[in-house]
């Protein structure tokens, strides 16, 4: 179990690094304004196949790891019930969107309604495969197909595509269309078998036992896959909001630093896959201690591993945009600096979604999140039509999502006793950013000197850090 949680650690990283060369290389390639209409159509077609394949993927790896092989009837049940929501949502987008066409919009271009409505199928049956190799714990094959090859292949063709021709927000969104077809034909024996097994028999569906089992894992996933579905849409909200207030072209700036936003925190999303079954498998207040110990390490670990990022990208924030995407924007350097800031806040929430998952507070997570989602929409309408201003918009945004996170954390440290900060992370790191903001803007310090007075300043984190390093060694805990 580590040396396959490690692996997963490993295999999630390289994903999401393959995620953001590909949109590195789509913003270094294309211009700001096309760049952005691609951003706002991906923003559209994740958030869509997410709900397309409403509760399918979460009963698959929550609920049937041990049920899959033993019935092949309810596998089937749950392939064929995503890949029909997927379908329908594909012609149900183009349908919308044609409307919206009709009447409000008329500049909408079809080809990008028809390769969005591809993507949004494509993805969400590479999501349902994927989701029973991961209930199976084929590992590997979950993490390529889902994460890594469709991004290399789309990182190939996009390359091909602007050396022969001008890139466009449709040739961005073909070549990854491109590569989640690929990656489904690389499978499609193993695809068009399981898209074509002949069902057990409608007699073994209905038998009460299998209705049964079905009920009880759709009642036991509907909240898991609402708070993903809310979750899902807060993070692309921001994008459409950006939109709205400033134009295409900022949508695509924030679309950027959400990346590198997110990246900040790779490192503690894959430790999720050691603390979920440890947190399942141990028992009692001593374990649950020494796990929330070694918790605090790798949270303080994940911090620690991002602050040279963090000192220089806000202490040159328009150098690190020009750097990195090619944009050298004032207002995109500013929307840097506030979401990277709240991202080092929430960090240190830790990864709280995971222990109200495995603990039983999917409900609660749940109301959090369509919570933050209702003040998210409050915030965004206000700024559209009132305020007008992204800046503003960005802190109240950012400020809602982090109390939220830590409104979870709370939470799941009251109830389960599983807690990820103490007060005086959020203290250091408060005086650290002021440090940084101070020296970019009065005393322009030497940018070693700089993040070694940060890292004088992060005693507390390795503290931590030590504490959770002889606890493991020590402890009778082994994660």
């Amino acid at each position: 179990m580590y040396l396959k949680s490690f692996e997963s650690i490993f295999l999630l990283l390289v994903g999401s690094f393959s995620r953001l060369i590909f949109i590195v290389l789509a913003s270094r390639l294309t211009d700001p304004l096309n760049y952005g209409k691609f951003a706002i159509l991906w923003s559209i077609v994740l958030l869509i196949s997410t709900i397309s394949t409403f509760n399918v993927q979460q009963v698959i790896v929550k609920y049937y790891k041990n049920k899959l092989n033993s019935s092949q009837c309810i596998s089937n049940y749950f392939r064929d019930k995503g890949i029909k929501g997927s379908f329908i949502w594909s012609l149900l987008f183009i349908f919308l969107s044609l409307l919206y066409k009709a009447f409000i919009n008329s500049e909408i271009n079809l080809p990008n309604l028809l390769i969005c409505s591809l993507l949004i199928f494509c993805i969400s049956i590479i999501d349902i495969e994927s989701s029973f190799k991961k209930a199976l714990y084929i590992i590997r094959g979950y993490y390529l197909d889902r994460e890594i090859l469709p991004f290399l292949f789309g990182i190939i063709f996009l390359y091909i595509f602007y050396l022969n021709t001008n890139l466009n927000e449709y040739l961005i969104l073909l070549s990854l269309f491109i590569g989640y077809l690929l990656t489904i034909t690389i499978n499609s024996r193993e695809f068009i078998k399981n898209l074509f097994t002949t069902w057990d028999s409608d007699k073994n569906l209905k038998n009460p036992l299998i209705q049964n089992i079905i009920n009880e894992g759709n009642n036991l996933s509907t909240f898991s896959s609402l708070a993903a579905i809310v979750k899902t849409f807060n993070d692309k909200l921001i994008v459409f909001t950006s939109a709205l207030i400033a134009g295409e072209e900022i949508a695509g700036y924030t679309f950027n630093i959400s990346k590198i936003a997110y990246i900040s925190t790779i490192i503690l999303s894959g430790f999720a896959p050691i603390l979920a079954p440890s947190l399942a498998r141990f028992k009692g207040d001593n374990l649950i201690r020494q796990i929330s110990i070694i918790y605090q390490s790798i949270i303080s670990s994940s911090y620690l591993l991002i602050l040279p990022v963090v000192v220089y990208s806000i202490s040159f924030p328009q150098q690190f945009m020009k750097q990195i995407f090619n944009q050298d924007s004032v207002i995109a350097a500013n929307i840097l600096i506030i979401a990277l800031t709240s991202k080092v806040f929430a960090n240190f929430a830790g990864t709280p979604g995971v222990v109200l998952q495995i603990k039983g507070g999917q409900k609660y997570e749940f109301n959090i999140n369509l919570l933050n989602l209702c003040f998210q929409i409050i915030i965004a309408i206000l700024c559209i039509y009132q305020l007008k201003n992204i800046y503003l918009y960005l802190i109240l945004s950012e400020f809602t999502a982090i109390v939220s996170l830590y409104l979870k954390s709370i939470h799941g440290d009251k109830k389960y006793n599983i807690k990820s900060f103490d007060s005086s992370f959020l203290m250091v790191t408060f005086f650290q950013i002021l440090l940084i903001l101070v020296s970019r803007k009065y005393f322009n310090l030497n940018i070693i000197a700089l993040y070694f007075l940060c890292l004088l300043l992060s005693y507390p984190m390795i503290k931590a850090i030590k504490r959770g390093i002889h606890c493991y060694k020590n402890g009778t805990i082994r994660i």
